[in-house]
């Protein structure tokens, strides 16, 4: 049953909500009473633990907040890290003291230490709940919560979140949404370990009351094998997960989506919508600045609105944030925006995306989306090669079928060069069946630069 006011984080396991379903699972419900028992388990040893900063690895959603909620409890510091081998982890001991999963990782294997979160099995009454009515220790909200960014515009960098700015941005969140995602259970296809992820599929329902689906929805076949809701699912998703939806079949029974991490295509969102049967919310955020703005998609046209207390002021290159959910209230942005005189706003590029090359100022967007809009190409990404001292701009270029690079390359530089000027043009191609993107539909630039290496 989805509570009829925010629950602040300090409350979660409160005893008087012992008996509330918190996740759903093919092993059944769990209780607030079960993760409690499992966190003040799993508490005691990590005091015993002399290390401050506690990996958290888990996928499992019930797991993962378990591992966190104890780790904020017992005084220490969460670090999310992406679920990869133990190879990976090994690669970023320098991060963290501790990992905690809820599948450990081979001992041979892993060169660090490691913890078990596991979800007490409490089948037919076997487990003494009265254990976790025991005192939890003082819950810090100035806990440190540590994510890394995607890496799409560069290496991945780590940026500091604590829970009272995650509590605060689903306050917010829930007054906006409350109404929508009353009494509905929450699935999602993307990582607690991603911000979208953690704040809309994590946070936000915990703070709602809501059940939490404990798998991740890895594919699109899982979303048609899950139980029927008689009040419809709340489906937290990107456009990495609606392009391998098969629309001949049947859709779960969704009440609301939201979609984040790269912006839908008009074409795929009206697809979606047409198969839910209800609308898509997309969120427009960063790791840093967390979600800065919402809009209920309609059409091409559809536009932002700033979430309350966030503004956004002209600096003297770029735009400045304030926010009441990042650390000192304000962030430079690379984003270049649009706004309105109704308050609503549209992205439309980056400012770090313009480069001088022998003073003619190129704009990397403006040239993708010309590349875009030729008709023999079906799709492309254009980016800075390193040096970027030297600017060398390099194409990445899906053709339409049956076409081939000798027949359109001459063609194309023409037209860039008609358009946008010879210094756009880019001096190197590389032809591709697809554009690689990560499980979330996003383009990391490494991946990108790879190509070229090829």
């Amino acid at each position: 049953m989805c509570a009829d006011k925010f629950i602040e984080l300090s409350d979660l396991l409160s005893p008087v909500r012992q008996n509330e379903i918190m996740f759903r699972g093919e092993s059944g419900d769990i209780t607030a009473g079960v993760v409690r028992l499992g966190t003040v388990e799993l508490i005691k040893k990590l005091q015993a633990f002399e290390g401050s900063r506690v990996a958290i690895t888990a996928v499992d959603r019930a797991s993962f907040v378990l591992a966190l909620l104890a780790v904020a409890y017992a005084g220490k510091s969460a670090v999310l890290l992406p679920y990869r081998d133990a190879a990976y982890l090994n690669l970023k001991k320098q991060y963290f003291d501790l990992v905690l999963t809820d599948k450990l990782y081979p001992a041979e294997d892993a060169d660090f230490v490691q913890l078990q979160a596991e979800i007490p099995q409490c089948q037919n009454g076997s487990c003494d709940l009265g254990i976790a009515l025991a005192d939890l220790p003082y819950l810090d909200l100035n806990t440190k919560v540590y994510l890394f960014t995607s890496g799409t515009s560069g290496e991945p960098k780590i940026v500091e979140k604590t829970l009272s700015f995650m509590q605060e941005e689903s306050r917010i969140l829930y007054g906006i949404f409350g109404d929508k995602i009353a009494g509905r259970d929450f699935i999602s296809s993307v990582h607690p370990q991603h911000l979208y992820g953690l704040t809309f599929g994590v946070f936000l329902p915990l703070c709602s009351g809501a059940a939490i689906e404990r798998a991740l929805i890895r594919d699109a076949a899982a979303l048609s094998q899950l139980p029927p809701f008689e009040r419809g699912h709340v489906l937290v998703s990107s456009p990495g997960l609606f392009k391998r939806i098969d629309f001949r079949t049947k859709a779960q029974d969704f009440a609301f989506i939201t979609s984040g991490t790269v912006e839908l295509t008009q074409d795929l969102a009206d697809k979606v919508m047409d198969w839910a049967g209800c609308n898509i919310f997309e969120c427009y955020g960063s790791t840093e600045s967390g979600v800065m703005g919402y809009r209920l998609r309609r059409d091409k046209k559809s536009r932002f609105t700033p979430l309350p207390g966030v503004s956004f002021f002209m600096g003297q290159v770029s735009y400045i944030l304030h926010s009441p959910i990042i650390t000192g209230g304000q962030l430079i942005l690379s984003d270049m925006l649009e706004f309105y005189g109704d308050g609503t706003f549209k992205p439309c590029g980056r400012f770090d995306n313009i480069i001088k090359i022998d003073e003619q100022r190129v704009s990397i967007n403006e040239l993708t989306s010309q590349l875009r809009s030729f008709d023999e190409v079906d799709d492309a990404e254009v980016l800075v090669l390193p040096p970027e001292e030297v600017p060398t701009i390099g194409a990445v270029v899906v053709l339409k079928e049956g076409l081939k690079e000798s027949d359109t390359i001459d063609s194309i530089k023409e037209r860039i060069a008609l358009n946008l000027g010879d210094k756009a043009v880019p001096q190197r191609f590389v032809f591709v069946p697809e554009i690689p993107e990560n499980k979330m539909g996003k383009r990391l630039r490494f991946r990108l630069q790879a190509l070229f290496d090829e």
